[in-house]
């Protein structure tokens, strides 16, 4: 360990709990991208794990998961662990890898239990602890610290929100986060089982709600679910932000929530739509199924996703203007001779 310290200052580094915890997933996520080459049999190494280890994986929900925890988080992490490690700070990263993992892991957990592998649960599993706890201690971290202001252009919010630009890219905003909380209501009616006419119409529209015998089908089921309790409430706060914004707290604290929700959406829709189109039978076997996604499958999904993150740009528009704002306010003061 004394070693390992010198090392780490020999290169600029400095010990921070955070960023010997993000060099160490970082490991993981390598081990992650393994076991998904595995799977698509570029390598032997990982097999057994998916034998004997979790076997629920085995999806093409849980190779598209590996596959993304590999990439995309190898990345956000790898770039968190060098920020902690130099003393830098880097919130903007770090609040959507939380937002991508917080997501990701009840989806995993609970979609393991309740699916075709859930009378084969390993104790391997408890091995996702980690990832359960410290991402929501991380974020409580990052939304209780006083936000990095970034000034940029002075311009006044009476300007930014009276732009013609800006009204159409709020009316735009009104108009996603409107069709995403029905849209997360009729999937969940859906993937449920639902007799109405709306929900049947959707499960045809998005044809792995009703795939019941595939093995993802137990995962999105929890994902969907769960999107309905978390995503609906945060398009409902998104929308009093978007039709009164009340103070340079709320815009903020908004502007965090976005990127957040951001990572999370990510997550999920990389998820869905590679489990929609692909289905693994065996290592390096896929029945890929993409031509049975329509229009409006891919209108719905890269939808959620560009308004998610259009949002969180503009959020942070008005987070910026509001605090160049708030700092060039200026109090009148009496001199005393």
């Amino acid at each position: 360990m004394y070693l390992t310290l010198r090392l780490l200052r020999s290169f600029g580094c400095r010990f921070s709990v955070p960023g010997i915890f993000f060099t160490v997933v970082t490991c993981t996520a390598m081990v992650d991208l393994v076991l998904a080459l595995g799977m698509a049999d570029c390598t032997q190494l990982g097999r057994f794990y998916l034998h004997t280890g979790e076997e629920y994986f085995k999806t093409g929900w849980g190779f598209w998961t590996l596959l993304w925890d590999g990439t995309a988080h190898y990345c956000l992490q790898a770039f968190l662990a060098y920020v902690f490690l130099t003393g830098r700070s880097a919130e903007l990263i770090g609040l959507v890898w939380s937002g991508s993992i917080i997501n990701s892991m009840p989806v995993l957990l609970l979609g393991a239990a309740v699916g075709g592998f859930s009378e084969d649960i390993k104790p391997s599993t408890a091995l996702n602890a980690p990832y359960v706890l410290v991402p929501i201690l991380f974020l409580w971290r990052v939304l209780t610290k006083p936000s990095e202001s970034q000034v940029a252009k002075p311009h006044s919010v009476f300007e930014l929100k009276s732009s013609p630009c800006a009204l159409i890219a709020r009316m735009l905003l009104l108009i996603f986060h409107n069709l995403a909380i029905l849209v997360h209501v009729f999937r969940a009616m859906a993937v449920l089982g639902s007799k109405a006419r709306i929900a049947v119409d959707f499960a045809e529209l998005d044809p792995l709600l009703g795939w019941v015998d595939d093995g993802s089908h137990g995962f999105i089921k929890v994902q969907l679910v769960q999107s309905f309790f978390y995503f609906i409430p945060f398009h409902a706060l998104a929308l009093s932000h978007l039709i009164a914004p009340n103070s340079l707290v709320h815009q903020v604290s908004m502007s965090r929530w976005a990127l957040v929700f951001v990572g999370a959406y990510l997550q999920a829709e990389v998820t869905h739509i590679g489990a929609s189109g692909m289905r693994w039978d065996d290592f390096g076997v896929f029945h890929l199924r993409w031509d049975q996604l329509g229009p409006t499958f891919w209108c719905i999904h890269l939808g959620l996703v560009g308004g998610s993150v259009l949002f969180a740009a503009w959020t942070a528009a008005i987070g910026r203007s509001t605090a160049v704002s708030y700092t060039h306010l200026t109090l009148p003061t009496k001199r005393i001779v």
